[in-house]
Formats: structure tokens, sequence, C-alpha cells
């Protein structure tokens, strides 16, 4: 079976099972990996982890795992930080029960792109050996023949293996055409790559242009954009190539170091363009490479960066990327003379002279600051040569820090801020809370918590409301809610008016459910704003959860919201809305009708398996989990999801049993659906508008059938085997009858006719 094929039957079942939110966010993180559209696909990597999990399904896990690998790996660049998870997926899919997935043989390519981005010539040979394996395993019909047979050319291209890459591509090709298959732009591109590398750009040029008419495409995609602007470098076409260049901030990691590859070829001609905030830029990519461990692109990129840092006179940045790249050098497999290109750099470095400072340290920041144009590379130099013959002067390491940070040395500057903190740990003039503020936020960032611990007992005698603040947001980062109250109570005991210390207890106490507590603090947030304001929707949220309905009445009122005049629990009809809870860390969402401003009813049964939350009265956190669609068409149809925060009652039902067959024709499920509603079971049309076939038809054209789905859920303390006998009395003169057989065998009946019926119908 084709793996879209199978993906599409899937999210099929997922919207016939009335899991349409799941559907969705399935489609929407491939579709935002393969478009790269990185901030997307990363917000939602954590719930479709989830969801794979929660569904026990292991053809969806590894499904789910590839296209993991396909962002972390085909857009992030991630290599080391990616081994992990990678080498777990392959052995996933390589189980008995996954082997067959169609997915299962795509992560080959993640094992050798993974490889590959870590050190494509030091694993090369072990990287060729699995696809070789795997492709053995395929024919050209596959659609992940191409795949595995771009990956296993690019191996070759990583080991400079040109002329052996261009053959295996002709042999590939050939197998395809063979089979009825056009050579896809993939390995197309592999082989402009290849031509480039042997000096015949011209020819990959004339294949290029061949492509987009062959695609009859006004805009082709970033990838062959880029390819397309390299050729044009290399031919001297200078000005088609930088019109043909993607902006920088318009790509993804993978596709930043092709454009480093662009830029290397013409900016030795566009001098004027290789400026700092290029470098700055250029940082961090290669800052990027080192966090996930890209060793050999490190390399190889940072030799290309130092080589446009010495050509604008930045030295100072130049040293450290060769820095850099000595540390990921010495971790490489193979060295393939990586070693004899960074001391030819180093040498060069060495013959590029420092600068001196324009004026003296006492007044080089006030002299700085009268200049026109600014230029952080060179300041950068200059201000930390002051800072070490003026340790004591705040203004120079301020100065000196911003410098850094505008380089993309962000490290450096946090620690040459800490230097001056432990040095000077007094707060105020000498030392503003903006740095201090700075370097929290860093530690918070860099779960650097040893280090934060340290800054809270710098400043313990101090300024103790500083050192617990300190304390209470890493407790907040670990979600230490205890913890949380404990440090901010105890620094609002030195400092009462603290608002940093009060949203910490806020947020805490809520989510400690200590909702009167916290509704009351929310109220002292929000009497400090003028007008409507986020505190307000918290205060209403965590009063009606708390059971004071006269204290969220009056929040709504504050907030401008118009509520029929009543006193109590809000119990309006504001429409539709999803709820999302949490199971076993995992997200379940259901469908419930709002009630007032932070309060629903769930009108959805629960999936299988799944805590029963129908006719639960909800308060919720009024923060949407996403924004609205920016399409107006779209937004008509959104509904929004919101966190659930407490149960205010129960609705009182069980377990959930679903319901399948043909459909009977509408007047009978509307006399069924009145007859459970009247004898107090909960019904819930899952999917009414699907079509079934009917193996036991004569005629083909009879087969296809309309389908019915539904959930159905008694209240507490009904026997099971109540519900079984009222649904077969209802559905006795059916002519193809129903079936629920998870429901027969709970009440330890016949479940021959149910699965008969499952049979017949493909249910």
């Amino acid at each position: 079976m084709d793996t879209w094929q199978w993906f599409d039957r899937f999210t099929d079942t997922l919207e016939e099972a009335g899991q349409g939110v799941s559907a969705r966010l399935l489609f929407e993180f491939v579709d935002a990996t393969a478009n790269s559209r990185l901030e997307q696909a990363e917000a939602l990597l954590p719930e479709v982890r989830a969801l794979a999990k929660s569904l026990d399904n292991p053809w969806l896990e590894v499904f789910v795992g590839h296209w993991e690998m396909r962002h972390r790996l085909g857009n992030q660049y991630e290599g080391q930080s990616a081994l992990h998870d990678m080498v777990a997926i392959f052995e996933r899919a390589h189980r008995s029960d996954a082997i067959d997935c169609p997915q299962s043989v795509c992560v080959t390519q993640d094992f050798a792109e993974c490889h590959s981005n870590i050190d494509a010539p030091g694993w090369a040979a072990e990287c060729r050996a699995v696809l070789e394996e795997t492709l053995q395993r395929i024919d050209p019909s596959w659609s992940c023949f191409a795949c595995l047979s771009e990956e296993y050319a690019f191996t070759l291209y990583g080991e400079g293996q040109h002329a052996a890459a261009l053959d295996w591509i002709d042999a590939q090709e050939n197998a395809l055409r063979q089979a009825g298959k056009e050579s896809p732009d993939g390995l197309e591109r592999c082989r402009c790559w290849n031509l480039a590398a042997l000096g015949r750009a011209a020819e990959a040029e004339a294949i290029l242009v061949a492509l987009v008419a062959r695609e009859d495409e006004d805009d082709p995609g970033r990838e062959r954009r880029l390819l397309h602007a390299y050729i044009l470098a290399l031919l001297g076409r200078d000005a088609e190539a930088w019109e043909m260049l993607p902006a920088w901030d318009d790509l993804d990691p993978v596709n930043k170091t092709t454009w480093i590859d662009v830029a290397e070829a013409l900016l030795p001609r566009a001098p004027e363009r290789n400026t700092w905030q290029l470098g700055a830029s250029l940082q961090a990519e290669l800052d990027h490479l080192d966090r996930h461990g890209a060793y050999r692109p490190l390399v190889d990129y940072a030799l290309v960066c130092a080589r446009l840092a010495l050509a604008r006179g930045a030295g100072f940045s130049a040293r450290r990327i060769l820095a850099l790249a000595r540390k990921n050098q010495k971790r490489l497999r193979v060295d393939a003379g990586a070693a004899a290109q960074l001391e030819a750099l180093e040498r060069a470095i060495e013959a590029c002279p420092s600068p001196a400072p324009p004026v003296a340290a006492e007044v080089l920041v006030a002299h700085l600051e009268t200049r026109e144009e600014r230029n952080p590379e060179r300041e950068a130099e200059w201000l930390l040569a002051a800072q070490s013959q003026l340790p004591d002067d705040m203004s120079l390491a301020q100065a000196a820090a911003a410098a850094l940070r505008a380089c993309g040395a962000r490290s450096e500057a946090e620690d040459l801020l800490w230097c001056f903190v432990e040095a000077h740990p007094r707060i105020g003039e000498t030392l503003p809370d903006a740095v201090l503020t700075e370097l929290v936020d860093a530690c918070l960032e860099h779960r650097q918590g040893e280090r934060l611990e340290s800054l809270a007992r710098l400043y313990d005698a101090i300024e103790p409301p500083f050192a617990l603040w300190c304390r209470a947001r890493w407790a907040n980062a670990q979600e230490n809610w205890a913890d949380v109250v404990d440090f901010a109570e105890r620094g609002l005991a030195f400092s009462p008016d603290r608002e940093s210390l009060l949203r910490l207890l806020a947020g805490a106490l809520t989510r400690q459910k200590r909702f009167a507590e916290a509704a009351a603090v929310w109220l002292q947030l929000a009497n400090r704003q003028e007008g409507p304001c986020d505190e307000l929707w918290d205060h209403m949220s965590c009063a009606a959860a708390a059971g004071d309905w006269a204290a969220a009445r009056q929040g709504a009122a504050r907030q401008g919201i118009s509520l029929a005049p009543g006193e109590g629990p809000f119990a309006e009809d504001w429409g539709w809305i999803i709820l999302r809870f949490e199971e076993n860390g995992e997200p379940v969402d259901y469908y419930a009708q709002r009630t007032g401003p932070v309060t629903a009813r769930i009108l959805e049964n629960a999936y299988p398996r799944h805590l029963q939350h129908v006719r639960d009265e909800i308060v919720f956190d009024a923060a949407p989990l996403y924004e609205p669609p920016e399409d107006e068409e779209e937004r008509k149809a959104f509904i929004a999801t919101f966190r659930a925060l407490h149960i205010l009652a129960f609705g009182g039902y069980g377990p959930s049993w679903q319901v399948e067959g043909a459909h009977p024709g509408r007047e009978a499920v509307e006399a069924l659906d009145e007859a459970l509603e009247g004898a107090g079971h909960q019904v819930w049309f899952i999917n009414t508008q699907y079509t079934l076939k009917d193996s036991a038809a004569q005629v083909e054209a009879e087969a296809e059938r309309p389908g019915l789905l539904f959930s159905v859920a008694s209240p507490q303390g009904v026997p099971p085997l109540e519900l079984h006998t009222l649904l077969e009395t209802l559905t006795r003169d059916w002519p193809e009858g129903l079936c629920w057989l998870d429901l027969a065998r709970q009440c330890g009946a016949q479940t021959n006719r149910h699965r008969a019926i499952m049979e017949r119908f493909d249910l």
C-alpha cells in the first residue's frame, strides 16, 4: 500500500470516529514540515507525538516518527541531537507489528541523513550499505525509491565522488523510466550539484531551466532557487544570482547553509554586502549547527564564514568561529583534511591585525554613541579591551555585552555580565535591574538551574526578594507549583507589592486549584490596570472555579461583557467551543457549549477508554490555544479551543459505547435518538454522512450504502445490559441492524451478529 493511500484512509477513519481534530492535527504537521514552516511544525510536534502514543497504532507511531525526523533532520539540520530518537524510530519501524507499514522503508532515509548531518565522509560507507539493503527490498514503483536513491547520491557527493554520483543517478533514473515514472526533481538537483563540483556549471544551469519549463512554474521552490543562484554565481552572472537568491529570513537551517555556499561565490565580487549584520546571521547559523551536533557541516561552513569575516576586517569574529570549528573538528569520525584547513585559517587570522581603539577607555562609550554608523564587530573588540582596563565601569560592561549580542556572541555577552555581577552585586546605579533580568532569562532558556541558584545565593543577604524571585522562576519553569508559592509568598513578605512575585503566585495558585486565593491575587493585579485586561479573565476563571459567582459577574462587567440579569452560575448559549483536557500527559479534546465568559458544558461523549466528561460543567482558561485563521472563509468555520481548568459539576455518565452500521433512514434514526435520550442515555452522532460498502450486495451499483456512526453513554449505575437490551429492541426491525461489539462483550452477550455486520460492511 502507498504511504499516502494509507494516510488518507487512516485520517478518514479518525474523522468517522469523531476525531476530526486529530486528523487535522496530523495533516497540518505534515504540511508544515513539508513546506518548512518551522514554528508551526515545532508547535505541533508535541501534540502529534502524544496523539501517536494515545491511539496505540504502530503504523502511526512510525509515520509520526518519520515526519518528526523530516522536520528535525531535513529542515532543522539536527545531527547528534537527533541520533537517539532516530535510532529509536528506526528500531520501532522494524518490529513485526510495523514492518509492513509503507513508512517503515522511509526511516532508512532518516538513518542516512542523520549520520550525514553528523559527518558525511565519516559515515558514508555505513549509510550506503543501509540504503542499498533497503533499495533491494523495493522497486521503482514505490514512491520512496526516488527519495532513497537521492539520499544515496548525496552520500557520494558528500565524499567527493562526483562522477560516481552521476553514474548512480543515470542508473536510477533509467530504472524509473522503465517503470513508467518521471525522474523527480530531487535526483536532478543532486545531478546539478555534482556537475557544478566537476566544473560543469553550464550543463547544470540547462537542467534547472528545463525543470522549470517541465513543471510550468512561475516561482520554483526555495531549494531549486538556491541551487540556481549558486550555478549562476559560478557562471559569473551575479545580477541574476542575487535576484534568484531567497531572503535569509525565509529559509530553514538546511537551506541557510546553501545560502552560505552562494554567498561564498558572490561576495568577493560584492564586498559591500559583506556586513557585520550578515556576520551576525551567519554566526547564528553556526551556533545552531553546534547546538545540534552537526559536526562536519559546522566545520565546513565555519571555514567559509571565517574567511568572510577576515574579508571585512573582523578578526574578532574570525577567531571566535575558529574556536567553535576546532571544538567540532575533534568530534569528527574521520578528519578528511579538516585539521589542515583549520591550521591554514589560523595562520590567516594571525596575519590579520587587531585595530586599536580610537580613544581612551574612559571616553570610549561616549565616543561610540556619537557615531552615526556603528559596527559592533569592531566595537566589541575595542570595548572588551577597554573593559579589561576599567573592570568596575558598568557602562563599558553593558556596551561590550550589547556589541557581543549584536555580533551573535550571546553566550560571551552573558559570561561578561556574570563576571561583572559577581564582582559588583549591589543593585542600583552600578547594577541596573535589566542586567539581572537578562541573566535570569538566559538561565531559564538554557536550563541552567545551578547557575541561577548561585545567583540567588549571591543576593540572599543583599536583596532577599530578588533571590526568592529567582528561585520562584526556576520552580515555575519546572512546574513545581508548591515551591513557586513558597518562594513567592516569602518574597512578598519583604516586598508586598512586587508585581513579578504576584504574577508567579497567582499562576501557581491557579495550577494548584486554590482558586479562591488565586482569584484574590489576580484581582489585585487587575486593579493595577485601567479598563479591561487579561488579568480580569484569569480572575473570572478562578472566581467561577471557586463558586464565587458574584465576583465572576463583577469581573465580567468590568471587562465590558454584557450578561443576562441574574445571580449564580452563567447559563447562556455562547455557541460551540472545544475544551482540551490532559489525560496521562496527553491532550484530549471535546466539543462543548459555551455557557458564559469562562464556563461550558461538554456535549460530546468520551472516546473509548477515556474518562467520561459528557454533561460535565467546566470552567476553562479563557486564553485560546490557537489563534483564528487569517482567511475570512476559514475563520467562519473556526471553533476556538480552550484549556479545561476545573470541573464544577460532573455529568454523571458512565463509559461510551460505539454503535455503527448501515443508515436506516432519517426517521428511524430520529426515533432511535429520541428513545435513547428519553431513557436517560446520552447520544453523540459522530458521522451520519459517509458510505459503507455492502459485500452482500448482488449488484455493484448497490454496494455503496449510507453509514451511521454514533456513541452512547448511560448514566452511572445503569448496567450495560440495560443499554444493550434497549438497543436490540429499538433496532430489531432494521433490515441490516447495527453493531455494538464492545458493549455486547461487556454484557457477556452473543457477539456473532455484531461480528457478521462488521465483516459485511468492513467496519
